[in-house]
């Protein structure tokens, strides 16, 4: 029989960090708390292996903090590497965690504490385990999704995973979700700190639950935001989050009992192809940047943009100098556990590509989760022309590179992705 436990440890940062999300240069230095910032913990455990999930209520997690969290959790708590994953809800009102051109100042002394956060609410998660079942199931959430790429008709999966961890008395221990949106309900003035809608969800479900912890999984949301994006009223966050919460609540009956209760793990990492541009086409960028920042009576803006180009420029010319710059090494894992198969990623995926490996795995309990282990940037498709007006339409292309200071992936990325997460996942399945 499975055995599992939960842990929360409180990770809202001190006034005056600065948050990530929401566009360049926004100085959004935290003014309040709108609700307290969490990770939140399940560790299970079989007759033979334990797996851990973390979920943070972040924009996304360093990568450097992941291994770390792994390091000491297989020797504290024998969790394997690959056993465990750190995923990030991907609330735009958290501190900066990740050094991105123009997006927050980061705060070392705040990410040099997340791994001794993490680790503690794993530690409590594997304290006391309990006897469980796992249940498992799929419903939809139409309504509150929109396509911000495509826009109205553009492609949307509003399919909602949801598995339960139940003590032997029914009762539950852990809700897990898995969703495609981002949470960006709220707008971005005042620079409050908050869960964002996933928050106003795990508080519903957990009044409504007495005794269970909620993790709330992020999806494939690359292109998806909620219909009510940006409000200055609360009440949008509010209806978004109660609504998430119902459609778990309302499900939970419905939820069958898992068949298996293996874990099985497996993580590796792949080298996605970039867009190399000649280093003479970069200094010249370099160039022109300079000479439009040495220009006399610029703008706050426009200065501000030029030194964007010229810090992006001089990323990319010291990537050519590294030993692989036509590629992006990035982490995948695949956790399996019971009949709950976990495809983990560390980018913002269009929902599109998600769609595609489900199709390929043919797993009915296939969970494409995103900002997983690290936040690599964008992987988007291709797009028509006809969509050249879209207010996002180079956003995954064009804009995201810049942010991460890195060169543009190769068109057919998200395709090797897929291919690549499907050959993993099948390490785990057999």
């Amino acid at each position: 029989m499975l055995k599992a436990g939960v842990g929360r440890v409180d990770i809202t940062p001190s006034l005056g960090v600065e948050l990530q999300g929401y566009g360049w240069f926004s100085a959004r230095a935290a003014q309040g708390v709108t609700d307290p910032l969490q990770v939140t913990a399940v560790v299970v455990e079989s007759a033979n292996s334990r797996a851990g999930i973390a979920s943070c209520d972040l924009l996304g997690v360093p990568g450097a903090v992941t291994e770390e969290v792994r390091r000491v959790a297989a020797t504290e708590l024998g969790i394997a590497p690959e056993n465990l994953l750190v995923a990030a809800t991907h609330t735009h009102h958290g501190p900066a965690t990740l050094d991105l051109i123009g997006m927050g100042e980061v705060s070392a002394e705040y990410v040099s504490s997340l791994p001794a956060c993490i680790i503690a609410a794993l530690r409590q998660a594997a304290a006391q385990p309990e006897p469980v079942t796992l249940w498992r199931g799929v419903t939809r959430l139409p309504g509150m999704q929109t396509n911000r790429v495509y826009g109205e008709g553009g492609p949307l999966d509003d399919r909602l995973w949801i598995a339960t961890l139940r003590r032997l008395d029914g009762s539950p221990l852990a809700v897990l979700a898995n969703y495609n949106c981002h949470p960006v309900t709220r707008d971005k003035w005042p620079a409050l700190i908050s869960r964002d809608w996933p928050g106003v969800a795990a508080d519903m479900l957990e009044d409504s639950l007495a005794g269970a912890r909620f993790l709330f999984l992020q999806g494939a949301e690359g292109d998806v935001n909620p219909v009510h994006r940006e409000r200055s009223d609360p009440a949008a966050t509010e209806a978004a989050g109660r609504a998430f919460a119902g459609a778990v609540l309302d499900y939970l009956p419905a939820l069958e009992q898992s068949k298996g209760e293996e874990i099985v793990g497996a993580a590796r990492q792949v080298a996605l192809p970039l867009q190399v541009q000649p280093a003479d086409e970069v200094q010249s960028e370099i160039t022109r940047s300079l000479a439009t920042l040495q220009a006399n009576e610029l703008s706050r803006d426009e200065y501000q943009f030029a030194m964007r180009d010229y810090i992006y420029a001089c990323s990319k010319l010291r990537e050519l100098a590294s030993d692989d710059p036509d590629v992006l090494s990035a982490p995948l894992q695949a956790l399996h556990i019971g009949e709950v198969l976990i495809a983990a990623q560390p980018f913002e995926l269009y929902n599109q590509f998600a769609v595609a490996l489900r199709e390929r795995v043919k797993s009915p309990h296939t969970w494409v989760v995103g900002c997983a282990n690290d936040l690599l940037g964008y992987i988007g498709a291709p797009l028509p022309d006809s969509l050249a007006d879209s207010p996002f339409y180079s956003y995954a292309s064009h804009t995201a590179p810049m942010i991460w200071g890195r060169f543009r992936f190769r068109d057919d990325v998200g395709d090797i992705l897929v291919e690549e997460l499907a050959e993993l996942v099948a390490t785990v399945t057999g």
